[in-house]
């Protein structure tokens, strides 16, 4: 057992992305909506009466609970269409067009607290407003959200974003730097 642990745990593929320079781009999954609408509201010290959640996840295709297989919500088998070479990537199966949509509807809701899609839920982001400077604040979201992987073009686009949003509002500078960040790629592809 400690051999089989042993390869698993120190499998050269595993631990490729330890050193971002052997990182590569293949790597990684697709965040399951259940887990994604989780790991969003522990990285933002949020408060929840969790009401809506289990909705919520169903509108981006997992209901909790009702997974129509004993193998989950996907098949283990599925492969991604048109990736050469054929790549496995099962939760890619509910990812849609339209899912992909309702994710940046989701985020937008539960940052900005804008829809009843959030009712009873809360996210603080005022340890990140509190920092004032646009860098600062993606400094701090890149190593909560991206363990500090942030892509420095991303890093660009972003702190232009930011930027060009009213300098008297930190707040609303933190909800657009953490929007952005968790609406993307590099997030919503955890690696």
């Amino acid at each position: 057992m400690q051999a089989l642990i042993a390869a698993v745990l120190l499998d050269p593929e595993a631990r490729r992305g330890d050193d971002p320079a052997a990182e590569n781009a293949l790597d990684g999954h697709l965040r399951e909506p259940v887990l994604l609408i989780a790991n969003v509201l522990r990285a933002l010290n949020a408060k929840t009466d969790g009401q809506n959640l289990g909705g919520v996840a169903g509108y981006l295709g997992q209901s909790p609970f009702y997974a129509p297989s004993v193998f989950n919500f996907y098949a283990p088998t599925f492969r991604i269409p048109l990736t050469q070479p054929a790549l496995f990537g099962p939760e890619f199966q509910i990812f849609t067009t339209v899912n992909s949509l309702n994710r940046a509807n989701v985020v937008e809701a539960l940052i900005f607290n804008t829809a009843s899609v959030a009712a009873g839920t809360q996210i603080d982001l005022s340890s990140i407003a509190a920092l004032g400077d646009p860098n600062a604040m993606l400094d701090a979201l890149n190593l909560r959200l991206l363990h500090g992987s942030m892509s420095g073009q991303m890093r660009a686009s972003i702190l232009t974003a930011v930027n060009a949003v009213d300098s008297g509002n930190a707040l609303a500078r933190a909800q657009t730097a953490a929007y952005l960040i968790l609406s993307s790629s590099q997030y919503q592809v955890q690696r």
